[in-house]
């Protein structure tokens, strides 16, 4: 009888040993994990720090230096040294070699505890099934110190490390992409916006295109500003903005720029189709049909301030260099050359509520006056600022 109570008690020992070895093995993964979860906006490498900590803790290894891989390069190895009381950090020597080790270290092998000046050394690969992120080297100054289980759980927290290095990557291509999505929602349309995405680094930064250039510029702004509150201005010029851009929007142009009193829209970059100067003739004619219905609808001050804010529109099509400017965190697609001011002379002829075209678009278009709503049109005034002669036309929108 006291044979099997002994055998008993040995085995209960053994399991409750076991099961506080699942239950520290389990609470180190939670850690790790917890410090994701919470910490995930902070810069990788303070939370990669946060996470060596924890696995030092629970492993009380002296050093851990996590090497990165990137693209068959390595980086520079990040490095924490913790140190047991009274065990000296390596010297300027053993650094040198510790170095020359891990530079020549096989990438993804592993190696078994090797004896290193005195301590016990030895690497785990940071791999997962998708991905190799390189290796963490763990030091320690007793060289009897990785016994076998020590040395599967280490192997068990790398392989955890992998993965959270690898939701870390995926995690930050998905904020880099949601922040690209955003920045280029504010000057395309959802369909272009997507197709640039996915065009990626092959997207042009700046080459020659035909474009059909269309400018909406408000008449009598000075006027409005004069006879209204400042922010009765605003408010009339944000909804007059949002108006025109899910028009240009859905007729899949692009929004280059608001001018303060007016809209420049692109049509035919940064995604060109066959249809362009058609479609930009259409979101004119939309433009100009929905403002005069808001007027028509609207009542009080803010039809007030609808009725004087009439605008006109001019399009031109011509070749223009087309691209990005300025920085990740502040970009703007734009066009420049001589077609972008002669679009914007054209507008500058055009009387409130008019659609001026001109004749490169039309024929861009395939259109001819005498079978379309179009009328040769005969400014007060020449071009200003430009020497050549232009043939415009007068679209009666009003008739479509």
């Amino acid at each position: 009888m006291e044979e099997i109570n002994a055998l008993i008690t040995t085995q209960y020992s053994w399991l409750h040993r076991q099961f506080e070895k699942k239950i520290g093995e389990l609470s180190a993964i939670c850690e790790m994990l917890d410090l994701v979860a919470i910490d995930f906006e902070t810069g990788q490498q303070q939370l990669l720090a946060k996470i060596l900590e924890v696995i030092h803790r629970h492993t009380g290894v002296d050093a851990l230096i996590y090497q990165h891989h990137q693209g068959g390069e390595k980086s520079a190895p990040f490095r924490i040294f913790f140190g047991a009381p009274g065990i000296k950090d390596l010297n300027s020597t053993e650094t040198e070699q510790l170095n020359r080790m891990i530079d020549e270290a096989t990438a993804g092998a592993i190696l078994r505890p090797v004896p290193f000046a005195g301590r016990a050394l030895t690497f785990l690969p940071l791999t997962t099934a998708e991905q190799s992120f390189g290796q963490l080297i763990v030091l320690h100054h007793d060289q009897t110190f990785f016994s076998a289980d020590l040395f599967r759980f280490l192997n068990l927290l790398t392989k955890e490390l992998a993965s959270l290095l690898l939701l870390l990557d995926k995690q930050r291509q998905l904020l880099e992409e949601t922040r690209k999505r955003e920045r280029l929602n504010r000057f395309f349309s959802p369909e272009i916006g997507r197709e640039i995405l996915a065009a990626g680094h092959h997207l042009p930064k700046g080459r020659k295109v035909t474009a059909t250039i269309l400018f909406a510029d408000i008449r009598g702004f000075s006027r409005l500003t004069e006879q209204h509150e400042a922010y009765q201005v605003v408010e009339m010029l944000n909804s007059f903005y949002a108006t025109m851009t899910k028009i240009i929007f859905a007729h899949q142009g692009t929004l280059d720029k608001f001018t303060g009193d007016g809209i420049l829209a692109l049509f035919g970059t940064p995604v060109s189709r066959s249809d362009d100067p058609q479609r930009a003739i259409r979101a004119a004619v939309a433009m100009q049909q929905q403002w005069q219905q808001q007027r028509t609808m609207m009542t009080g001050t803010n039809q007030q301030q609808l009725e004087q804010a009439s605008f006109a529109i001019g399009i031109h099509t011509g070749e223009v260099v087309a691209g990005f400017l300025g920085n990740e965190e502040l970009l703007t697609y734009t066009v420049v050359g001589d077609p972008v001011n002669t679009c914007q002379r054209i507008v500058s002829l055009a009387e409130a509520a008019q659609i001026i075209i001109s004749q490169q678009t039309l024929q861009a278009a395939g259109f001819t006056p005498e079978h379309h709503p179009f009328e040769r049109y005969h400014p007060s005034r020449p071009l200003k600022g430009m020497d050549k002669s232009i043939t415009l036309f007068r679209l009666d929108w009003q008739e479509k």
